[in-house]
Formats: structure tokens, C-alpha cells, sequence
């Protein structure tokens, strides 16, 4: 039986969970960077769901902020190495897939787009470097609303991270 998802809502978990999607899947990112990003995910309103076993994540998916007028998309998606079965992705991607009206994925390979296909993302086009799915066909048109790394938001972050001043 697979884990229940949670909508991750408390400061340190967001910021938590954010890094280790981040850290895992931008392997180009250097640990300071990986930080920033997780505080910047942590202080904005972006959905965060994440299966729980044991008291720690198997299973992470960070999306988009959930603006009026704009796609939602999926953004990270995190499975422990040691928990990767096709039960556990398919049930957060369909979590996420149904999760707004509309809801988008750019994926790198053809393995990617299966799993993305079996979890509702049914409409595709190829993007450069692989990719893009979409739940609805017209969701194509629909922007995205992804955190603005600005100054204030950073520091906001960073403050919920207890690393105010770290460079």
C-alpha cells in the first residue's frame, strides 16, 4: 500500500523537501544555489506534495504558483531510489495531473512521457530538449507563474530557512 499525499504547508518541511527535489534533479546547481532555490520554493506559495513514510519524504512534486489565468506546472518531481516503483509516481503524478484545470510537464525522454501519459498528461508536443505535456489540449496557450528570485523573496527564504546572512 503506498504512502498518503500531503500538501506540504510548514516552513521548514517546504524548504526540506524543495532541496532535496532540487538538489536531486538541477545536478548543475552548487549547493548554495540548490539552497537558494529550496528558500525561494519554501517562502512562496507553490504547491508542495510529498508521500511520507517514516517520518521522511519518498516521493516529492513542487509545482508552479497557483495564479488566477495561469497554467499550474509541475516543476520537480522526487522519488527515493530506493521507493521508485511505478505505484508510487503514477499516484503523485495523477495527485498533481488533478490538481488544477490545467496542468503542464516538459519531460527530456521518452520514458519521462510514458510515465507523464499514464498519470493524465494526454496532449503533447515536442519542446526543445524533449517534451511538453499537457492535461488539456488548449493549455498550450496558458503562461506560467513561477517564483520571481527577486532580492526579498530571497531573503524571505532564507529567513524561513534560519540561514538569514549566509552567503
Amino acid at each position: 500500500m503506498t504512502p498518503p499525499i500531503s500538501n506540504i504547508t510548514t516552513p521548514m518541511q517546504r524548504a526540506f523537501f524543495a532541496f532535496v527535489a532540487v538538489q536531486d534533479i538541477e545536478k548543475y546547481l552548487t549547493a548554495d544555489d540548490a539552497i537558494r532555490s529550496a528558500a525561494v520554493i519554501a517562502a512562496s506559495p507553490c504547491p508542495i506534495y510529498a508521500m511520507i513514510e517514516d517520518g521522511l519524504p519518498i516521493a516529492i512534486a513542487v509545482c508552479s504558483l497557483n495564479l488566477p489565468g495561469f497554467a499550474r506546472r509541475l516543476r520537480f518531481m522526487w522519488v527515493d531510489p530506493g521507493a521508485r516503483c511505478l505505484p508510487i509516481t503514477l499516484k503523485l503524478g495523477r495527485h498533481v495531473a488533478a490538481s488544477a484545470p490545467v496542468v503542464s510537464v516538459a519531460v527530456r525522454s521518452d520514458r519521462e512521457k510514458r510515465l507523464c501519459r499514464m498519470a493524465g498528461f494526454n496532449h503533447w508536443r515536442r519542446a526543445r530538449g524533449g517534451w511538453s505535456g499537457c492535461t488539456v489540449a488548449n493549455g498550450f496557450r496558458q503562461q506560467f507563474a513561477l517564483p520571481e528570485m527577486t532580492k526579498g523573496v530571497l531573503a524571505d527564504g532564507m529567513r524561513a530557512l534560519g540561514v538569514a546572512g549566509i552567503r
